[in-house]
């Protein structure tokens, strides 16, 4: 906390006004107050001689001062005072009182401090007292209700009745005593030397200020380059000293000089410290941290506490009520590592009468021998009454425990670490035990609660606070408790001087390559105000010199669109899928290219032929973007003379946008050989190349990232940041670009310039950069689709992603239809030859009484009749009851839009010609809002009307790709189509790679459901719950089954007549060496003839899915053989598993792809049985159909949901 001006020098005396925020200090004989508002201190009076003792008044109408005998009171209004003939410590109130004086003596105290009326400290042969007797002018008496606090030399008491010791201040000026200590609230203030110092008690004082109140040679000016936001044309500079009111420079703008050589920052004459934040090495390896003086969200991840039934955050604290329902969640913490922290400070108020134990943080399970039991942290009271603080972990299958005596009411710090195979527990700062720890449990549940998962019975009352957890040693030598937290790196700035900054919005960092502009806001902060930003710059804290300054703003910062980042392509090739998580488009291997181990690889010599296809993408102008790759490139040959990563390049002097990869042995420019290059072509034709630090090793995996921050694009190999090169430009739009490439170039490639390896975990993103220095690489997380909010899904009309080349309408499940050559390729697009029999069609719900909105994706290479056509409801003839709708390019490449309101009457609008191109990739979008008619190409708006104040004829609609006349069509592709009964759009156009998810069903799918278990053990369809025997357990969404007992069955409707669908989310624990164990079925007892035995979802020893369906002759089967598509399924780690019939075919997927097939034309067998996850018979073996395992998001449905396009987040479960 920041309370103070700078001072330049030691002084005789100081105080401080407790409300208001005035210092007053003495100097050779003169009396100073400083208002913080001026420049200059304002001189009050002068004597000649330095007064010994000096105090202001709360409301700083009254300053009193002791000069020889006699103390001083002055009215500063009138410049009137009073004299008293005492001396000492002294204070003096709002109207004028004198409220202590003389020291008290009792057998010779070393030193007394006063506090107005309230408390008194004095000690006593080395022991330190306190009084809650008034004390006024002279007053000798004995003061009552004495407390000993404890052995100490330096000590103060604040007004508030809190205590402080002084005796080892060392922080930055070692060995040097306190002048001065006062009183200021719950803080006290110290005059150390040329510093001043503040602590609230609990921990060292922090320095405070340093630097002279005048010091203009510390002060330095700087330019702000012309191309900043909101600065207009040419560089404002700030002339002087820096001294005085913020300097205008610009409309809302004001500029501040800051010291050269460290982070403080000057306002006027007065310094901004920031507040303590980490730096970046003081981050790395903090996991969670909990400061609620803050949030409620671990402030590394920002993620939420979860509180349940009762738990609340109060003034910086977490308080648990009393009562087993009460409990708090922290999250998942995976502290399987060598050594690791827990620390937090926590008061026990009372343990329930029902235990004798009350968990405060554990990652436990229960009370018993459980084998997820891992540590715990609580409180424990014995049969004697005396109560401890316990902490127990298991080493390997021994418990170890230490306890530590503790009061009921008090706040205790206590740090549990791990280092060197050794549990170490501190309490206090006191090490008070220590256990072998050589082997940490690794539960299936990471979460750290205060609660057994599997035991509710321990529990009481008490508060928690500044929790903290790090996978490494926070104190390697002794334990101090922070009784605040260090800030992530950011800007966080204290200043008393609130009417200085009150109209400020945002702030510009001037940094030594680029500005960047950042929101603000203010917190009352005690009697000063916090200026809270969002930049985040960790390397800042160590490297001061890449601040250049900082620029206040009246602006409000509003970030371009493409500051909200998205993944436009996402490979990681689960289960050698080929699919871009993101579209679901498919890539296409060619040659002795292959999906092998989750890479994509050849291990053929480099060629031509060996190569992967993408779809495309390019970068905009002042776009962030990051690239990532994974790749391994085995040793080359002497001739290599560049090996491709990935690229989108024919040529340098063609079409070219951007390519990465590997200079070879052979490269012409021999220091750069072996180094990561980028090469980028902008909109100038200009091309720009930024290269790795260094060479790069051969036959070894590295993960490359290339990033452009504020126009500077770097490479990054395994984290390692290379040189910076400036280019905000975006790429050529106006190429006709081919697919992106992995392995070659799509120009004519010549073996040298060719390569082989393998390439993995590959993603695109717009928006952001994320990185502009070193850093640690992060793994690839699973893409994470966004999904429609339920306003915007109801307004959907049609939504066509042709994902994994499905021809489903995402809202409705209706299939669209293709004729002629038409095709929905793998690459999750609609293609079709410039023919007018080449077309696709489906009916669509009305749309276009009001608002509405038309998009779509295409490339076209030519259109049929002069006006072509892309989507509509259109036949083309000068008056037909099919004409609705339509959206067109013509040969003239214009685009043109019809709206009917009848058969024959119409409204209009085009754009002009050449606002296309053909074999080009554009983004159309067609609005109306309001009367309001918009044709948007490519985000740019092309063509508007106000005629459009008419509904569309009403009546049946389709989306077709020609003129039902069979006159007007296209060649080309189409993709990413939507139309919505509402405008989507309320400014700026965005081209996303997707659209979002649909978040809930249709009513014809929803009917269909039969059962849906998604969270606990309802059924979402209102149909039976789930009941749970033996060893089964709800744990959060999952359902989890021992191998000795567990079992869980529900009662269903019968699904399988026709076409359906049986998935899950499944995740194996532990598997047995004898038979199949079941996941579920209708199944009585393997290998009879039972009409009870209908089916069943079961894996193999071996570790195999297997569908098994019974029938009256025969028992189907899918096949046992692991190759091709069938794999062993590996234990802890969840897949999704779909079940689905079409036809006569039963196909089984995992996480999407396919997993085998099996022919089976009827019914299944109708049985009476539940759906349970082992057989029904008694006889049954007791192991046969068990396993340990974890399942959630259970679904069947009597028709098929998929039709073999198992795409991620296309059917989403409907909401409770």
């Amino acid at each position: 906390m920041k309370l103070f001006t700078s001072i330049d020098q030691s002084f005789s005396q100081i105080a401080l006004s407790d409300s208001v925020g005035v210092i007053a200090f003495s100097d050779n004989g003169v009396v100073y107050v400083n208002k913080y508002t001026n420049a200059e201190a304002e001189t009050l009076f002068q004597f000649p001689a330095s007064p010994s003792a000096l105090a202001l008044s709360p409301n700083y109408e009254y300053c009193a001062y002791t000069v020889a005998d006699q103390t001083f009171v002055r009215e500063l209004a009138t410049n009137t005072e009073t004299v008293h003939a005492c001396k000492g410590q002294i204070r003096v109130n709002d109207i004028g009182d004198l409220l202590a004086t003389d020291p008290i003596y009792f057998n010779e105290p070393l030193d007394v401090t006063l506090h107005g009326n309230l408390h008194c400290t004095f000690t006593d042969s080395g022991y330190v007292f306190a009084s809650e007797r008034e004390i006024y002018d002279g007053d000798s008496t004995a003061i009552m209700n004495e407390t000993i606090v404890g052995l100490w030399q330096k000590f103060f008491v604040t007004a508030s009745g809190r205590f402080f010791n002084f005796s080892g201040i060392n922080i930055q000026d070692t060995g040097m005593e306190v002048s001065h200590v006062f009183d200021y609230g719950n803080f006290a203030g110290l005059h150390v030397g040329d510093s001043l110092y503040v602590t609230d008690g609990y921990q060292f004082p922090e320095k405070v200020q340093t630097v002279p109140l005048n010091a203009p040679e510390k002060i330095s000016s700087y330019a702000l380059p012309a191309s900043v936001n909101n600065f207009g044309a040419g560089a404002y500079r700030i002339e002087g000293k820096g001294v005085g009111a913020p300097t205008l420079i610009s409309p809302g703008v004001y500029l501040h000089a800051r010291q050269t050589d460290t982070l403080e920052l000057y306002v006027g004459s007065k310094n901004i410290n920031s507040q303590k934040f980490y730096s970046a090495a003081e981050l790395d390896g903090i996991i969670g941290q909990f400061a609620f003086d803050r949030s409620d969200k671990n402030e590394i991840t920002g993620q939420a506490v979860e509180l349940i039934d009762g738990p609340y955050i109060k003034e910086g604290i977490l308080h648990k009520p009393n009562g087993v329902a009460p409990r708090f969640n922290l999250g998942e913490f995976d502290l399987n590592v060598p050594e690791f922290t827990v620390e937090f400070s926590a008061c026990i108020h009372s343990i329930d009468t029902t235990t004798s134990l009350c968990a405060l943080l554990a990652q436990y399970e229960t009370g018993g021998a459980g084998a997820n039991n891992v540590w715990y942290i609580s409180g424990l009271v014995l049969s004697n009454g005396n109560s401890y603080i316990r902490t127990v972990f298991y080493d390997g299958s021994i418990q170890r425990i230490i306890d530590a005596p503790i009061e009921y009411g008090k706040e205790y710090h206590v740090v549990l670490q791990r280092t060197g195979n050794i549990g170490y527990v501190y309490v206090n700062s006191v090490l008070i035990g220590q256990a072998p720890w050589s082997t940490v449990r690794v539960p299936t549940d990471k979460r750290i609660c205060s609660w057994f998962k599997t035991d509710a019975t321990y529990f009481g009352a008490f508060y928690i606070s500044n929790i903290r957890i790090a996978s490494k040693v926070l104190y390697p030598t002794t334990v101090s408790r922070p009784r605040v937290l260090p800030l992530l790196p950011s800007f966080e700035y204290s200043t008393t001087d609130y009417d200085s900054f009150k109209d400020f919005k945002s702030i510009y960092v001037v940094g030594a390559e680029n500005t960047t502009q950042h929101n603000i806001s203010f917190e009352q902060y005690f009697d000063s105000i916090k200026i809270v930003s969002d930049a985040s710059l960790p390397e800042l804290a160590e490297n001061p010199e890449l601040l250049k300054g900082i620029v206040f703003s009246t602006n409000s910062y509003e970030p371009s669109v493409d500051d909200d980042p998205y993944t436009v392509r996402q490979f990681r090739f689960e289960n050698n899928a080929i699919y871009d998580e993101v579209t679901e488009a498919e890539l296409t291997l060619f040659g002795a290219t292959s999906v092998l181990n989750r890479t994509v690889t050849v291990t053929a010599a480099p060629a031509a032929d060996n190569y992967a296809n993408i779809n495309n993408f390019i970068f905009d102008a002042d776009q962030d973007f990051y690239v990532r790759v994974m790749f391994y490139n085995p040793p080359p040959l002497a001739t290599q003379v560049q090996m491709p990563i990935i690229t989108q390049w024919v040529s340098e002097a063609g079409v070219a946008a951007w390519f990465l990869n590997q200079r070879g042995p052979a490269h012409p420019t021999i220091d750069s050989r072996n180094k990561i290059q980028f090469s980028y072509k902008d909109s100038d034709g200009s091309v720009f190349t930024a290269l790795s630090a260094t060479s790069i090793s051969y036959a070894e995996w590295h993960v490359v990232e290339v990033t452009r921050v504020s126009g500077y694009i770097r490479v990054f190999v395994d984290g390692i940041a290379g040189d910076a090169v400036y280019c905000p430009k975006g790429n050529v739009k106006t190429y006709a670009y081919p697919p992106a490439m992995l392995f070659r170039f799509q120009g004519a490639s010549v073996a040298t310039h060719c390569s082989n390896g393998a390439r993995t975990d590959i993603q695109v993103v717009k928006g952001q950069g994320f990185y502009s220095s070193t850093h640690e690489v992060r793994p690839l997380l699973p893409y994470d689709r966004p999904v429609y909010t339920k306003e915007d899904a109801n307004a959907i009309v049609l939504q066509m992603g042709y994902r994994r080349g499905s021809p489903m309408c995402e809202k409705f499940d209706t299939v669209m239809h293709t004729f002629g050559t038409a095709t929905i390729t793998r690459q999750a697009r609609l293609s079709q030859t410039n023919v007018t029999t080449s077309y696709a069609q489906l009916p669509i719900p009305y749309f276009g009484a009001a608002d509405f909105t038309i998009e779509f994706m295409f490339n076209f290479s030519g259109v049929q009749a002069q006006y072509g056509i892309g989507i509509g409801n259109y036949n083309g003839a000068a008056s037909h009851a099919d004409n609705k709708y339509v959206v067109g390019i013509s040969a003239a490449r214009s685009v043109w839009f019809r709206l009917y309101t009848s058969p024959s009457t119409r409204h209009e609008v085009a754009t002009a010609a050449g606002v296309v191109n053909f074999n080009q990739d554009h983004h159309l979008v067609v609005q109306r809002r309001g009367s309001n008619l918009s044709i948007y190409v490519d985000g740019e708006l092309n063509a508007t009307s106000d005629a459009f104040n008419t509904p569309m004829l009403p009546g049946a609609l389709s989306f077709a790709t020609h003129s039902l006349n069979n006159v007007n069509s296209f060649g080309g592709d189409i993709w990413n189509v939507r139309i919505a009964d509402k405008a989507m759009y309320d400014g700026e156009i965005k081209t996303l790679p997707a659209f979002p998810a649909l978040p809930y069903y249709v009513s014809s799918v929803e009917a269909d459901i039969v059962a849906q278990f998604r969270s606990g053990l309802a059924n979402e369809n209102g149909g039976n719950p789930i009941q749970l025997s033996g060893g089964a357990s709800v744990e959060g969404d999952y359902i989890v089954t021992d191998r000795d007992s567990g079992v869980y069955e529900f009662q269903c409707e019968y699904f399988g007549a026709a076409n359906y669908t049986v998935e899950a989310k499944i995740t194996f624990l532990e598997l047995g060496a004898t038979d199949g164990h079941y996941i579920f079925g209708q199944y009585e007892q393997g290998g009879q003839n039972s009409p009870r035995n209908s089916w069943n979802l079961r894996i193999q020893p071996n570790r195999v899915l297997h569908w098994v369906e019974r029938r009256a002759t025969a028992t189907l089967a899918t096949t046992t053989v692991i190759g091709g598509t069938v794999f062993a399924l590996e234990l802890n780690r969840e897949y999704h598993v779909v079940a689905e019939r079409v036809g006569a075919t039963l196909s089984l997927y995992v996480d999407g792809n396919l997993y085998t097939t099996l022919t089976t034309a009827a019914p299944l067998t109708q049985s009476p049985d539940p759906i349970r996850s082992e057989q029904t018979a008694a006889s049954a073996l007791p192991e046969f159909g068990r396993c340990a395992r974890k399942i959630r998001d259970i679904r069947i449905a009597k028709r098929a949901l998929y039709y073999g396009r198992i795409n991620k987040n296309f059917k989403s479960f409907k909401p409770l």
